[in-house]
């Protein structure tokens, strides 16, 4: 859906993940897409994992790297489970 809303026009990058065969043919061409553009990048064991579920901080990611929002590791928020946010998802909102 991200990728249709930004009207996207390139083919994308290949797909280097180990579980690519596991991405629908229907996504293919948005994940190339995500992924020449850096919005993605895939789990560090090389996978992609097409169908895990998308965390709260993943998504959150996806979206400041979209609006090219820089991330600060060390940003506070007024979330109450702040513990629980992992470093690599704290972002700091510029206004």
């Amino acid at each position: 859906m991200l990728m249709n809303a930004l009207k996207m026009q390139e083919a994308g990058s290949e797909l280097i993940f180990t579980d690519k065969a596991e991405i629908g043919a229907w996504a293919q061409k948005a994940v190339s897409q995500a992924l020449q553009l850096g919005i993605i990048k895939g789990y560090e064991d090389g996978t992609f994992g097409p169908n895990r579920n998308i965390s709260r901080a993943e998504m959150a990611m996806i979206i400041a790297k979209t609006l090219k929002l820089p991330n600060e590791e060390n940003a506070i928020t007024s979330f109450t489970d702040e513990k629980e946010i992992p470093v690599w998802a704290k972002v700091q909102w510029q206004h």
